[in-house]
């Protein structure tokens, strides 16, 4: 269902292996990715997580023998499970500390967009593509979908990616913004284990305050933007027993 792995860099890998269900969100894999990403966050490892799937799919979206009570389900039941059940992993991807990434081959559906939008860093195969298809089973997004997208690619692809029934091939949604780049599907897994790699060795620290800056940069004031680069980059010039880092005080010698 998920395979878990973490290497002597600070990659940590979360591989989605239900083909044959499609890689669905099922009650079971949402739980198990929670668990994976808080057993890290407790660790001292991991750096960056990257989320992947099969080459034939990476999400195939909700799990569809759950949602086929949907429709006999009260609004407030709807509610609770959507509440507990299913966006509870979408927030902890967000406000996670470490740099998520998504490593994408085969085919994206419904939840699986959301999935995908959810982490930080996206890389795509070339045979890669993605549907919505929400409204093909009665459905909105309602994991955060409309949200990322927004913010991406502006609201009018973001309603064309989610209303179509269609197949957006991977390089359509790399010219978009959607996709950080999209590689040939021989060389993906590779070209993005040596990205996270480089990525991890600058530590948790850094790159979860490198993070957290980004993220919030487009809520707060340029002038409140840059007291907190302030803040953190002075907190980042000493080690954890206080002592000016040496990286820092190398470049300060140079």
């Amino acid at each position: 269902m998920l395979e878990r792995e973490i290497d002597t860099t600070g990659v940590a890998v979360a591989r989605l292996n239900q083909p044959e269900r499609g890689n669905c969100l099922s009650d079971d894999l949402i739980a198990a990715l929670i668990g994976w990403i808080d057993e890290l966050e407790q660790g001292k490892d991991a750096a960056v997580l990257v989320i992947e799937g099969h080459p034939r799919v990476f999400c195939g979206g909700g799990d569809v023998h759950r949602f086929r009570s949907w429709h006999a389900w009260t609004g407030a039941e709807r509610q609770r499970y959507l509440k507990t059940g299913i966006q509870p992993l979408f927030r902890r991807l967000l406000d996670s500390p470490l740099l998520t990434v998504a490593c994408v081959e085969g085919a994206v559906v419904g939840a699986g967009l959301d999935l995908l939008l959810a982490c930080d860093l996206r890389f795509a195969a070339t045979s890669a593509s993605v549907r919505g298809g929400y409204l093909d089973v009665g459905l909105v997004p309602a994991a955060g979908a409309p949200w990322h997208l927004a913010r991406l690619v502006g609201t009018s692809r973001a309603l064309e990616l989610l209303v179509s029934s269609e197949r957006h091939p991977a390089s359509q949604l790399a010219e978009w913004g959607i996709f950080n780049h999209v590689y040939a599907d021989d060389q993906l897994r590779s070209a993005v284990a040596a990205t996270c790699r480089a990525i991890a060795g600058h530590g948790r620290d850094r790159v979860s305050r490198l993070k957290s800056l980004v993220g919030i940069a487009g809520e707060e004031s340029f002038a409140a933007h840059l007291d907190r680069a302030a803040a953190l980059l002075a907190v980042l010039g000493e080690t954890r027993t206080g002592k000016t880092d040496t990286r820092e005080s190398e470049r300060d010698d140079a």
